[in-house]
């Protein structure tokens, strides 16, 4: 029992069918690995950027504290200095007065 030449045709249709479907499926696999392939690359380089944005905050950061820390150190070396001054205008006001030497 064979099948009949039109049966034949119809069995070699779905077989070639079935393997233009199995390449569809294999075409779109690669479609959709290709965009894993961009999603992970895209998540890869966000990932990098936000490295280098918190390297900069960071850089920011420690500009900020030193510029903070030289206003504070000015500030101490102004306030020494006048400080100072009014220790000069004590020991001349004293010495005028008569209470030193």
């Amino acid at each position: 029992m064979g099948l009949s030449p039109s049966e034949k045709s119809k069995v070699l249709g779905a077989v070639a069918g079935m393997s233009a479907l199995e390449d569809r499926i294999d075409a779109l696999e690669g479609i959709i690995n290709s965009f894993d392939d961009v999603k992970k690359a895209r998540e890869r380089a966000e990932a990098r950027e936000y490295r280098e944005q918190e390297k900069q905050a960071e850089a920011t950061r420690k500009a900020i504290a030193k510029a903070d820390a030289e206003v504070r150190l000015n500030a101490a070396i102004a306030a020494e200095e006048k400080a100072n001054k009014a220790l000069e205008e004590l020991k001349k006001a004293r010495k005028a007065a008569g209470l030193e030497g």
